[in-house]
């Protein structure tokens, strides 16, 4: 069902064929992969404040998801990465990994740009 990849965002960097090689056009594209998990409730400022630092900034590999309070099985069965990412103390709340190594859950925009920079 198509409406429920609606929460989830990829952002791959360009990349071209070349004489049956494959070549990455940009700068530091490879140097991290990197996931963000958004939990939190549609509508309130903090969620959407931490949803906005995602979606308008520019991280080159960053996966990102959106769960709604943390609490979705379905999102969890099609974005498994989304699982066990709870709202912490009823706050919106930023869940992010690189390379594998997952940060503290934090809630404000400036934590999120720390970790995400």
């Amino acid at each position: 069902m198509p409406h429920k990849l609606a929460n989830m965002t990829v952002v791959r960097p360009f990349w071209a064929i070349e004489g049956g090689r494959v070549t990455i056009e940009g700068e530091g594209f490879l140097d991290e992969v990197g996931e963000v998990v958004i939990s939190g409730r549609r509508g309130e400022s903090e969620t959407e404040a931490l949803l906005a630092e995602v979606r308008g900034g520019f991280y080159p590999n960053l996966v990102s998801a959106f769960v709604e309070n943390g609490k979705s099985h379905e999102t969890e069965k099609i974005i498994p990465l989304s699982t066990g990412r709870a709202m912490v103390n009823r706050r919106a709340t930023a869940y992010v990994c690189k390379n594998q190594t997952c940060q503290l859950p934090v809630h404000s925009i400036e934590e999120l740009r720390r970790l995400l920079g």
